[in-house]
């Protein structure tokens, strides 16, 4: 995903909304079966991938 032109311009929207559309395609496409959006310790975001087995 080329995600630095949004992020140079400060379209932070933008780049939430390309990420979820990758993830649902993802999980369509079966290369996924689920994601889960969290907090680590920092206060950071991070993704949990769980990766499609079949």
């Amino acid at each position: 995903m080329k995600l630095e032109k949004h992020k140079r311009n400060r379209n932070y929207s933008r780049v939430q909304g390309t990420i979820d559309k990758a993830f649902d395609l993802s999980i369509r496409l079966g290369i996924i079966s689920s994601v889960q959006e969290v907090t680590n310790k920092l206060g950071n975001r991070k993704y949990i991938l769980v990766i499609n087995n079949e």
